[in-house]
């Protein structure tokens, strides 16, 4: 695993003109440079921040928490919530039965519909905006 390092170390720095310390690094400025590049991008837009306001706003009045009101905070919520959840149950795929898995595939479903009820708007108009951001930054550290 080190001589892997070092090679992706060495390509990186020689394709990429990135100084990494390993691949999991690599990932981690590219999540970093993303994440400001959201911030940068999206929630500097006024039409963008308030479609993310009225979003957020319509799924904390159906009972779901939200984490801000801004677009690049926003943008994934929904899935992180059932990643949270499954976290919570304690494994990556955790082991149910089909009983037991129905009240978590019921309130998938029904937070899945408010999800696209209250974001038809915000989503329209954040998707194609930040898949433009993802594919830039992939694309400059070597990942699209």
């Amino acid at each position: 695993l080190k001589a892997d390092d070092a090679c992706y170390r060495q390509a990186a720095e020689q394709v990429l003109h990135k100084k990494i310390k390993d691949q999991q690094d690599l990932i981690a400025q590219m999540t970093q440079e993303m994440d400001r590049a959201e911030r940068r991008t999206l929630d500097t837009d006024p039409r963008l921040v308030a479609m993310a306001r009225g979003y957020a706003g319509c799924m904390r009045g159906k009972g779901y928490a939200m984490p801000a009101d801004t677009p690049s905070l926003i943008g994934s919520a929904e899935v992180k919530r059932f990643w949270k959840q499954r976290n919570d149950l304690g494994k990556l795929t955790p082991q149910l039965t089909p009983d037991e898995a129905r009240p978590y595939l019921d309130k998938e479903i029904a937070s899945a519909l408010e999800d696209l009820e209250c974001g038809k708007d915000f989503f329209r108009a954040y998707n194609p905006r930040y898949q433009a951001i993802w594919d830039e930054v992939s694309r400059r550290w070597g990942q699209g």
